[in-house]
């Protein structure tokens, strides 16, 4: 299995990306806009590119996991696409943000489907955050992983396992509305990210012309546009793309 994923993932990477497959932030954007467009080689670059951070949160878990952080690595990889599928959460905010958020939830899924281990791992979980307490009033600073294991007393793995675990209830807690104005605390952290996409997008429409720009604006605020409009803005994108 292991082996098809990754010639999967490693037959994305088109020229569009860089040696390892990855994208800069603005081709990340380029792309994406371009997908919307209908360009499948956009949406392939894209897969590629978010395919190996599926693969980083799953193999990070192998020596949990073993063989099991293959099947886990099939599973982010559907999740990417699935992500992709789908239009941006609370509007335009950063790509990369939602599908982090994603995979983290399908891992914190995975780890917990079955009971074994959960009980225990839930009473070390509130026992980490009073000893990371503790240890920070005592030494004067923030506790180092073999000092954190050793006043838990568990190995450095399960520690590990544990702070894995940690990040990815903070980051399925963030579906939660905030107490006050009741907005998705999610919507709350992408905020800070909305600069960074807007500058993105403002660098994949410089050089292109009036009506062109009129078009992007149109579609992605979600305006009816025209077939023979969208075609031609989706050929200036892929040519811009390719220079």
């Amino acid at each position: 299995m292991y082996d098809s994923i990754r010639l999967m993932v490693g037959g994305l990477a088109v020229a569009k990306a860089s040696p390892l497959g990855l994208l800069s932030q603005e081709m990340v954007m380029r792309n994406y806009v371009a997908y919307k467009y209908g360009d499948s080689q956009a949406f392939e670059a894209l897969v590629a590119h978010y395919g190996y951070l599926a693969f980083e949160k799953a193999f990070r878990l192998f020596h949990r996991l073993g063989d099991e952080a293959r099947d886990l690595a099939q599973e982010l990889l559907l999740t990417v696409v699935e992500v992709l599928k789908k239009p941006l959460p609370a509007g335009n905010k950063n790509l990369t943000f939602w599908v982090n958020v994603a995979l983290d939830r399908k891992v914190r899924e995975y780890l917990t489907q079955d009971s074994v281990g959960t009980y225990r791992e839930n009473r070390l979980l509130k026992k980490l955050v009073a000893v990371r307490l503790e240890l920070e009033g005592s030494l004067g600073r923030t506790p180092t992983p073999p000092e954190l294991a050793q006043a838990l007393g568990v190995d450095e793995a399960t520690l590990e396992r544990l702070l894995y675990l940690e990040e990815a209830n903070r980051i399925l807690s963030l579906s939660a509305p905030h107490p006050e104005t009741g907005t998705r605390l999610e919507e709350m952290v992408a905020v800070e990210f909305e600069d960074e996409l807007e500058e993105a997008l403002e660098k994949a429409r410089l050089g292109l012309k009036p009506e062109e720009l009129s078009t992007l604006d149109r579609f992605l605020a979600g305006e009816e546009v025209e077939q023979a409009a969208l075609d031609a803005l989706a050929a200036t994108l892929k040519a811009r793309m390719v220079a």
